[in-house]
């Protein structure tokens, strides 16, 4: 799937940005792999995007930019300035999240064949020839992060954040919780889903962006002296939803 992905993700990005080099690749392949890369201290990180964000020209239609593998390129050009606290702090989490995911280096080494193949293929605005000189002096030089070139830099201006997968997904809803933070003080939320579909993923990260509490309905079952047959029979009839309302209740009051 992720090989799959990355070809599409190239030839998207190859229509987008004529003049991209094997280098501007191999960046976006690093950081489908592995993020941004890098611990990030929120503070430092908001300081830096409010002087970015002014020299940013604000023509980026989308806001999101895939980079494959769940990830996202967050374009500068796209957002408001009401935004600049809430951007910087979901990188610092996505940042950690990187880290605490890990990252497939087996699919970084053959992401590089990926290149070269499609290279070859006619598909990226670069020879085979030259990608090949490229990643071997890459791979000489020890690999790592790079910067784009300056080709690419001259011609599109980059100006982006890095999010990762869970960034990505929860970042309207992020927003909405924002604004709502800002107008009435708090904001109370609910995460509802199947099994295994990632809603303390989610509520982790969301708790990475926010100062919260995250009350999970896990610790909520029943416990023993309460199951009777009839309770049980109930639709939600396994958790102790006595105790739970109470303790949303207080919640909603900024009591918990």
């Amino acid at each position: 799937m992720f090989f799959e992905d990355l070809y599409k993700c190239l030839d998207a990005h190859a229509g987008k940005y004529p003049l991209m080099t094997p280098c501007d690749c191999v960046k976006l392949l690093y950081q489908s792999v592995y993020g941004c890369g890098h611990f990030v201290d929120a503070g430092k990180a908001e300081q830096r995007l409010k002087a970015e964000f002014d020299l940013v020209q604000k023509n980026s239609p989308d806001i999101f930019e895939s980079i494959c593998n769940g990830r996202a390129r967050l374009m500068l050009g796209a957002i408001e300035e009401g935004d600049i606290s809430l951007v910087s702090r979901m990188f610092a989490a996505s940042a950690k999240e990187d880290v605490a995911f890990g990252a497939d280096s087996y699919n970084f080494q053959k992401g590089l064949d990926v290149i070269v193949s499609m290279a070859k293929e006619g598909r990226l605005p670069f020879s085979e020839i030259e990608a090949k000189s490229y990643i071997n002096a890459y791979i000489q030089a020890g690999g790592g992060a790079v910067s784009h070139s300056n080709v690419y830099r001259e011609a599109y201006a980059p100006a982006y954040r890095v999010m990762s997968p869970s960034a990505v997904r929860v970042f309207d809803l992020a927003r909405k919780i924002e604004k709502t933070v800002l107008e009435k003080g708090s904001a109370v939320v609910a995460i509802d889903g199947m099994c295994a579909s990632g809603k303390s993923t989610v509520a982790a990260f969301l708790g990475s962006v926010f100062d919260c509490n995250i009350i999970h309905a896990d610790d909520f079952f029943l416990p023993p002296e309460k199951r009777t047959a009839e309770r049980l029979a109930e639709i939600g009839g396994n958790m102790d939803r006595e105790r739970l309302r109470d303790v949303l209740e207080n919640a909603v009051k900024g009591d918990f």
